[in-house]
């Protein structure tokens, strides 16, 4: 009887360690992918010497619900165009997703957000499909500069990724699987940081 016991409680532990193992995967490999993009913008700005924002799309009523704190990608100041007063940022890259269950958290007093009039998802898609989009979107962001510097501080370049069952609703032992990520303004390195407790 006590062997018995035993070997269903290391079963047990077995399946709990592979299942927090997934997990963990998920949410690394999401600050992998996503830290790749940022880097991505950086570069892009020092070869092709124009602004770039690394975008997040934000919790907005203007986004669609499946882009809401989970779809990224990369905009491109066009030299000489306006939009208005201000410079026109098209969409250079695929809009990405993050992983299934894995959310960026709410924006506290960090990434600038930004309404637009959607002029840049004119060509957005998601891998070879075109994807529909309202007049307006609603993005958080860090900008870019040509000298691979940002526009913003190091303390408002910073953003984290959670577990989640939807956005800003982490999982209740989420904390114990969240991973932070942030730039410096003066180099554009971007740091990324496992929390764990």
């Amino acid at each position: 009887m006590v062997v018995i016991g035993l070997i269903v409680t290391l079963a047990g532990l077995g399946v709990y360690a592979f299942n927090n193992t997934g997990q963990s995967l998920a949410i690394t490999t999401a600050a992998t992918q996503v830290s790749t993009v940022v880097a991505g913008a950086r570069q892009l700005a020092v070869t092709s010497n124009a602004r770039t924002r690394f975008i997040i799309l934000a919790d907005s009523d203007q986004n669609e619900d499946a882009w809401r704190m989970r779809t990224y990608g990369i905009l491109k100041e066009e030299a000489g165009v306006k939009l208005g007063s201000e410079p026109l940022f098209t969409l250079v890259s695929q809009l990405e997703q993050l992983p299934q269950g894995v959310y960026f958290a709410p924006f506290t007093d960090t990434l600038e957000v930004k309404s637009t009039d959607g002029e840049f998802f004119d060509e957005a898609r998601f891998g070879t499909q075109q994807i529909q989009t309202k007049e307006d979107a609603t993005y958080a962001y860090i900008e870019f500069l040509p000298t691979g510097g940002t526009t913003t501080s190091t303390g408002r370049n910073v953003f984290m990724m959670v577990r989640g069952a939807a956005p800003g609703t982490p999982l209740p032992n989420a904390d114990n699987n969240r991973v932070g990520i942030g730039v410096a303004q003066m180099t554009g390195r971007v740091k990324v940081e496992r929390f764990t407790k």
